[in-house]
């Protein structure tokens, strides 16, 4: 299994991980977030601090320009969902912060 996934970083950049007791409706909801989140211009992305300092936040890199990475450490909780939502989306975006933290 840990081959599999490691040939499926290097040769497509991710992989799905199928897991039955995730519905198909949380699944795409939060599919959807993260395609939001994503979809940030890179200047919003950049405000988030990285909680490891030797990892650049929100950043394309020159030698993998599609690679990006954004830490979002506590999502999982009202709290984290809610604090992370408004300093990507200060106006708010309550689909993104539900979806975070469902269960």
């Amino acid at each position: 299994m840990c081959k599999e996934a490691c040939n499926a970083l290097e040769e497509s950049g991710c992989f799905v991980i199928k897991c039955n007791q995730v519905s198909l409706n949380l699944h795409s909801e939060i599919y959807s977030a993260v395609q939001d989140l994503f979809n940030l211009p890179l200047e919003i992305k950049q405000q988030k601090p990285a909680h490891r300092g030797d990892w650049p936040i929100g950043r394309a890199y020159s030698y993998c320009p599609k690679h990006e990475r954004i830490d979002t450490e506590n999502l999982t909780t009202l709290e984290g969902a809610q604090s992370f939502t408004k300093l990507m989306w200060p106006s708010g975006n309550d689909q993104f912060c539900e979806s975070a933290c469902q269960r």
